[in-house]
């Protein structure tokens, strides 16, 4: 652009130099800003000179003169004028200012100078309370978009029918998912209560739909130890089935407090499912709040069985009384951890116990789970087990945990028909006790086992390098168990074994245990689970012996990590060629591979890129045996 001379001076140029002189004499009748222009002392203040780069503030109505909206007025006046475009703005301000350097040596008076710098100063004017309205507006043009996000939620959400917005506010506040950890549980039924508290003070619909979503209300726990809430949960739950969690029976609840929140709770017993008592401690038995906490527990749970005693529940189906963790100090054979033997049950069908042998008492009990753990001063009474199962006439399953026992009395074996699934888990018990334990009884009925060794002990001892350690037969006293009682009826066989890590004495590597699955000496076996809790690692899989018949199987699980497969896998591919070589292989239906995922930092396209090879090495694998094998795989990442 050529160098202004005074014959180029438009008005609108004219104007602005007037409006960037020192003297200007125009009389501003603009005392304040509009309303619209105001700045808002929640926002971030825009640019001013003398602040440090990249800070900027909304100037303040003193700030803002006459001059400030004349010149942004003159400009847009000018636009309007010539009726020019947007493209057509930047060729409009160089004709006001002209960018290009005025070249040295040319003739000029001082005026078109001083004329040039006014009209600079008149822009920087006007594109300061430019950029203030920009702001301002970009600002209240997001604050708008906002409040329609808001306007239209609200609409959508008002034009639900209740049945649907009703769910939506279930699925707001209940816990995303069911957690076998009770702590946990409770936990996250206290925090869907307390959201569902909120929701209800929203609206009046909002009031009306939670209040009547029973099963937002039907979980009480001690946690809860606000009285009113409590009334407010049975009220609400209406006949929705209630559950009971007394954890740490009732600590940290002084007595009073104990039996004010158990007299309330009785007032819904008719009402009441699922009942669950908790006994925790301590094992630092020198401090005294361990003591205290002890203490509290024993009067608490002393209460509740005088409080309860001789009622009749109903409905209640699950009771659990879980004192694993208490100290062996505790005379768990004590009738008052046993409140259930003076309660009338005619509901109950699952029932759980933890940390002894429970005391017999006649009931209708389909599902049973025991679960022991040795401590030192605990006895595991055989004779009482027994007699505990002479009591139970009506059971289908039964689950038994048993942890770190070395002995127990010996004693005749027991028949137990009717029960058709069992499982056995054996924790760093010694061979013997395993062997006595399984003896003593026996459930001729049973159509599904889960046998699970774990050699591994929780706390290992230090290593002995030049103590020559031998693994035990595994596979034989599998054999042994399945064996000593015609398990002959068995469809399917879960099998989980972790064995002792046995390392060499003169180096660091493990002795692998010799292992062979004794699932052919079950001829009606159907579905054959295979795992190894403590690593497929520790293990060397020995194939299927050749003069043994194989069962005709119908599904083969096997639980593994993505760097097992190789261990497995030609195991795998044997077993199948001896089940065609048998001409069985067109009753099998499904290789299900349950693959285990550790928690790693790989992203979601690693670990998909890392499955889907996995899966064509499964499938390339099997395919050697034949390739019309269906294969599933299941990651627990799905």
């Amino acid at each position: 652009m050529s160098i202004v001379s005074d014959s180029d001076a438009s008005d609108l140029r004219d104007m602005l130099s007037s409006l960037g002189s020192s003297d200007w004499k125009i009389k501003s009748t603009l005392t304040a800003p509009p309303p619209s222009l105001k700045p808002s002392s929640r926002r971030i203040m825009p640019t001013k000179r003398g602040l440090p780069p990249g800070v900027r503030r909304l100037r303040t109505p003193s700030d803002l003169s006459g001059c400030h909206v004349l010149a942004l007025r003159a400009i847009l006046d000018e636009i309007e004028a010539r009726g020019q475009s947007i493209s057509e703005l930047r060729a409009l301000v160089s004709e006001i200012a002209p960018s290009q350097a005025v070249h040295l040596g040319y003739s000029d008076d001082n005026n078109r100078v001083q004329r040039m710098k006014r009209s600079i100063n008149a822009l920087e004017i006007a594109s300061d309370l430019a950029h203030d309205i920009s702001y301002i507006l970009d600002e209240e043009i997001k604050s708008a978009k906002d409040q329609l996000s808001v306007l239209s939620l609200q609409h959508g959400i008002a034009s639900l029918p209740d049945d649907i917005l009703s769910d939506v506010l279930l699925y707001a506040v209940r816990p995303t998912y069911p957690s076998t950890d009770m702590l946990l549980f409770i936990s996250k039924e206290k925090e869907c209560i307390r959201a569902a508290i909120k929701l209800s003070h929203v609206c009046s619909r909002f009031r009306s739909l939670v209040l009547s979503r029973s099963h937002i209300w039907n979980t009480l726990s001690n946690q809860i130890t606000n009285v009113d809430l409590i009334r407010h949960c049975t009220k609400h739950a209406k006949k929705a089935p209630l559950k009971l969690y007394l954890e740490s029976l009732g600590y940290p609840l002084s007595n009073d407090r104990f039996e004010t929140f158990t007299t309330v709770c009785l007032e819904s017993a008719a009402n009441w499912h699922q009942l669950v008592l908790q006994a925790t401690d301590s094992e630092l038995w020198t401090n005294e709040e361990s003591m205290v906490r002890l203490q509290t527990m024993s009067n608490n749970v002393s209460l509740f069985s005088r409080l309860t005693n001789g009622y009749k529940f109903p409905f209640i189906n699950s009771l659990e009384l879980d004192f694993e963790r208490i100290s062996a100090k505790v005379d768990l054979r004590d009738e008052k951890f046993h409140p259930h033997l003076h309660w009338t049950l005619p509901s109950l069908t699952r029932f759980s116990f933890s940390g002894n042998i429970p005391l017999p008492f006649s009931n209708d009990i389909k599902h049973l789970s025991i679960s022991y753990e040795y401590q030192p001063g605990r006895i595991l009474d055989m004779y009482q087990l027994l007699m505990f199962f002479a009591f139970c006439s009506s059971l289908e399953s039964v689950d038994l945990k048993l942890t770190e026992w070395t002995s127990t009395t010996p004693c005749e074996t027991k028949t137990f028909p009717f029960v058709k699934s069992v499982s056995f888990s054996f924790s760093d018990c010694s061979v013997d006790f395993i062997r006595t334990f399984c003896r003593a009884l026996y459930f001729p009925d049973a159509r599904k086992m889960t046998l699970q060794l774990n050699f591994q002990p929780s706390d290992p001892p230090p290593r002995n390098r030049f103590k020559r350690e031998r693994h035990t037969d595994y596979g034989a006293l599998m054999s042994e168990i399945l064996t000593q009682h015609h398990y002959s009826g068995l469809t399917g066989l879960d099998l989980d074994l972790s064995p002792k890590r046995i390392y060499e004495t003169t180096s660091d590597d493990l002795i692998q245990a010799l292992y062979s699955p004794p699932f052919f000496r079950l001829p009606s076996l159907g579905d054959l689970t295979l795992s190894a809790s403590g690593g497929w690692n520790l293990i060397s899989l020995l194939d299927v012996p050749e003069d043994v018949h194989i069962p005709a199987l119908q599904s083969l699980t096997l639980l593994v990590r993505s760097g097992d497969w190789d261990r497995v896998s030609g195991w795998i591919v044997a077993l199948f060629v001896r089940i065609k070589e048998q001409e069985k292989l067109y009753r099998f239906k499904t290789l299900r591979i349950k693959l285990i995922h550790d928690f790693t930092h790989e992203t979601e396209s690693e670990i998909k890129s890392n499955r889907d090879l996995f899966e064509r090495n499964v499938r390339n694998c099997v395919s050697q045996a034949d390739p019309r094998i269906r294969v599933e795989i299941i990651s627990n990442q799905d």
